[in-house]
């Protein structure tokens, strides 16, 4: 298409104003010609800028974006209708939100009423989740990014939207790896670590906006400030929550998007069974259907109930007060809410089996699982040697394996042997491992932890031919239950 062209049309789409630009794209409302002329036919239509349309790696990375979205699918991201990227200009069209964005809700300076908050991070925590499940990470929160859409029964639904930055989290390169928004960019960002770009770093984000909302602003880089210092009023406990999303090191933020949403509404509302343990992994996606298979890193979840109860005034003054002095304490240990104290865990792999065990949202994962795993693979020794299986380190990775879940860099048998020496990167990769295949075996009859136990040990084609956990893994699977009880709080 000719520029001229390309600004009256993409495909089958009526290009009609422009509704905003950046470096390398521009969106448009649009029509959509097959779908008659009512409102409803409205959709966005994202262009790769004309200027960088010959250059192959942002081709690749608009390829990438449309993947992501249409691999995740959730209620709370932008939805992909339609894309054409083989054209001179790639395009693609997706949801029209008719509320604007969260940034026009904030742009005179008022924080948001803490109510709103509490819906908006839930909802915005639902559509990070739904990109953290396909092992994808959104790096650019921030409230420009996300939409917002006025049903007709009157409620609001919030969407993260432009992934043009997003990227798997097990990618390296050297292309924007500090990309991000100044206020909402996490350290890693800042400091160009590309490698430590996780799950962590849109926690981060979120908290930031989650700051910005409650004082209408946003945070410091460089400054860590409580928002009750520029919103007096608000609970100790919700300043705990905020402080720890924007902890420096990652290893010290919640180890989810959810756990974060769930910490923060028991701490505004003094609901404490909407949270779970204080630290834990949080409430899951209520109400959004997560059985879907995801394609490639799929995986589907359970859907859990978030139980609200009148408790009484003075029963809810306990639980608030409980929450303050649990989450008052700078770094406590992140399994405390997962595992059992006193057990033979290490402490110094707690950290990898919460983020492991809290990965996603499959049904069976737990930190406690994935401890048990590591005791019976092979008695936490990160050190342990099998050349005779080729299985190797505290997790037992055999390096073709592991070589999946790991940088392109680093795909092949010599690196991923090094890694499988390492127990935290070999330990979280279990969690992205168990997550790509869990959701296969969710009809196979069995216990849902130890078929993701039989996954690791197997495959999920294994379970699926022979309808269930395979008897020649009887040995290993009664260890696993047996240390699944021992460890579970």
């Amino acid at each position: 298409m000719t520029s001229r062209e390309e600004r009256e049309s993409a495909g089958r789409f009526a290009l009609l104003r422009r509704l905003g630009a950046g470096a390398f794209a521009t969106v448009y409302e649009a029509s959509d010609t097959l779908g008659g002329a009512g409102r409803e036919d409205l959709v966005a239509v994202k262009v790769l800028a004309e200027h960088v349309a010959e250059r192959h790696d942002l081709r690749r990375r608009f390829a990438e974006e449309v993947r992501i979205l249409r691999t995740a699918d959730s209620r709370h991201l932008v939805k992909v209708v339609d894309a054409d990227l083989d054209a001179d200009r790639p395009y693609y069209a997706m949801t029209l939100a008719n509320g604007g964005t969260l940034q026009n809700l904030l742009a005179d300076g008022t924080p948001l009423p803490v109510e709103r908050v509490v819906e908006v991070v839930d909802q915005v925590a639902k559509g990070v989740q739904a990109l953290h499940r396909v092992m994808a990470v959104h790096r650019d929160l921030k409230p420009a990014n996300v939409l917002v859409h006025h049903e007709r029964d009157g409620s609001d639904r919030y969407l993260v939207s432009d992934l043009g930055l997003a990227k798997e989290w097990a990618e390296s390169s050297g292309f924007t790896v500090s990309a991000g928004t100044p206020g909402y960019r996490s350290p890693e960002q800042r400091r160009h670590e590309a490698k430590d770009i996780d799950a962590r770093t849109d926690v981060y984000g979120l908290g930031a906006i989650t700051f910005h909302m409650l004082t209408g602003q946003a945070p410091d880089e460089y400054e860590r400030l409580a928002p009750s210092r520029l919103r007096p009023g608000l609970p100790r406990a919700a300043d705990e929550v905020v402080l720890r999303a924007l902890e420096q090191e990652r290893e010290r933020r919640w180890p989810s998007a959810p756990a974060f949403s769930a910490a923060l509404t028991a701490a505004i509302t003094g609901d404490r069974a909407s949270a779970g343990p204080v630290g834990g992994a949080g409430a899951a996606d209520v109400g959004e259907d997560m059985g879907a298979a995801v394609a490639g890193a799929g995986g589907s979840g359970r859907k859990r109930v978030w139980l609200y109860g009148g408790a009484g005034a003075v029963l809810l003054a306990v639980i608030a007060a409980a929450i303050i002095l649990v989450t008052r304490s700078a770094t406590p240990d992140p399994a405390t809410a997962y595992l059992r104290a006193g057990t033979d865990i290490p402490r110094q792999y707690h950290q990898a089996i919460v983020t492991a065990g809290t990965w996603c949202q499959v049904e069976g994962l737990s930190p406690a699982l994935v401890a048990a795993m590591l005791k019976a693979e092979s008695g936490f020794d990160p050190a342990l040697v099998d050349d005779a299986m080729t299985e190797y380190g505290i997790a037992r990775w055999t390096p073709r394996v592991l070589m999946a879940y790991l940088p392109p860099e680093e795909q092949h048998e010599s690196a991923a042997k090094e890694v499988a020496f390492d127990p935290d990167r070999a330990i979280t990769a279990m969690g992205a491992l168990m997550c790509a295949w869990g959701g296969q075996v969710e009809q196979v009859p069995g216990d849902p932890s130890l078929k993701l136990a039989a996954v690791y040990r197997t495959s999920a084609d294994t379970l699926i031919e022979e309808k269930g956990i395979p008897e020649r893994l009887t040995g290993y699977i009664s260890k696993v239950a047996r240390y699944l009880a021992d460890y579970r709080p």
